[in-house]
């Protein structure tokens, strides 16, 4: 079980890397199916409510950083295991920030 002071300690790490608006929506394209799936879909909309006041052009590490200040671990560490779950999308994006930070 991970806890928020790693989670924010990851956001940190990650403070320097611009992202521009394709790949914010290839980011968001590949996490489409997660967010889909029945159980995640009940826990964001019931239980993370506070995400719906974000526009889609807010900073990603401004919603992450709210999301893991807002969220209650649990939700965190469930949304977490289905992302580890999704191994092409776990290898995607550790590629994908690999090479940003290259």
């Amino acid at each position: 079980m991970i806890d928020k002071d790693s989670l924010n300690k990851s956001i940190k790490f990650f403070e320097d890397i611009e992202l521009n608006n394709e790949e914010f929506t290839i980011i968001f394209e590949k996490f489409k199916t997660l967010l889909n799936n029945g159980k995640i879909k009940d826990m964001i909309i019931n239980k993370m409510t506070f995400l719906k006041d974000f526009k889609e052009s807010d900073d990603l590490k401004k919603i992450m950083h709210e999301l893991i200040n807002k969220a209650q671990i649990e939700d965190l560490n469930i949304l977490l295991e289905k992302l580890l779950q999704e191994e092409s999308l776990t290898n995607w994006l550790q590629d994908f920030f690999l090479e940003k930070l290259i």
